[in-house]
């Protein structure tokens, strides 16, 4: 494998598992390290929970290998990148220094307070001042698209970062699932453009955004890991699982052990 195989501490949040309890598990099941959602920098990654993290992080051997911003409408009533730029510009900057800190050289960032309807013109703009916050920091962000958003799909999102050297695609297999999208030909497209800098693994039926079901629950997902390889993908690809875990009576463990089952399946020994 080019690329590193990661959970996500969301995928426990209905369940209400510690972090202690997401790291040992993703140690238990040989994953490369936690990805951590965040909706204020302030109260996800207070310095105390920085601390405690990087000690579990220490002490298991799993890596905090990714920070994921989430633009809610509840937190960003106006809009987050087409309404409050100003204000998202600097959370991605405080959000920027974290990572830098923690080693982690992609944030992701989903737009969903941004919808569809919204004029691109705004969107332009508020990449542009997103672009220029994570710039001195050398962070790059990686924009996850999904239906019903300003970014509705791949073809959208390339157009929207195709002037951003520092701006690139999150591609959530299961949204690109729920789009009627083919997610190979959706990362050999991104990676051909160079813009290939995050991944989020699930599957999903037509029209199920939200499904966030196992990795090959409904689809098989030999063709597009083994693509990730073919392109020389070398960064991280984590479990996106909540709705299943909020929404469909799945546990979290179960969700992530056949998830890791799927994956091993497909690619073999994760550590090779």
């Amino acid at each position: 494998m080019t690329w590193k195989l990661c959970d996500t501490d969301w995928n426990h949040w209905p369940e209400n598992w510690t972090d202690k309890d997401c790291f040992e598990n993703a140690k238990e099941e040989g994953l490369y390290g936690i990805e951590l959602g965040v909706y204020r920098v302030a109260e996800q990654l207070s310095e105390k929970r920085l601390r405690e993290i990087t000690a579990l992080a220490e002490s298991t051997g799993v890596k905090i290998s990714g920070l994921l911003l989430s633009l809610v409408p509840e937190l960003w009533p106006q809009g987050a990148l087409t309404g409050q730029a100003s204000q998202l510009a600097e959370e991605v900057d405080k959000l920027a220094r974290v990572a830098v800190s923690l080693d982690i050289g992609v944030i992701g960032l989903w737009p969903g307070a941004d919808l569809r309807e919204t004029e691109k013109d705004a969107l332009h703009e508020g990449l542009k001042l997103v672009s220029k916050a994570a710039t001195p920091h050398g962070i790059y962000i990686a924009l996850e698209y999904k239906p019903d958003t300003v970014i509705p799909d791949a073809t959208a999102t390339l157009e929207a970062v195709k002037h951003f050297e520092n701006i690139g695609l999150l591609v959530d297999t299961g949204h690109a699932y729920a789009l009627g999208e083919d997610p190979t030909e959706v990362i050999a497209r991104v990676a051909h453009a160079g813009k290939l800098f995050h991944v989020h693994l699930g599957d999903a039926d037509a029209g199920g955004a939200d499904d966030d079901l196992p990795v090959g629950r409904l689809h098989s997902p030999n063709e597009y890991l083994q693509e990730l390889g073919r392109v020389g993908f070398a960064g991280v690809a984590s479990f996106d699982l909540y709705g299943a875990v909020e929404g469909a009576g799945i546990s979290s463990k179960t969700a992530v052990n056949e998830s890791v089952a799927a994956v091993k399946s497909a690619v073999g020994d994760l550590s090779a």
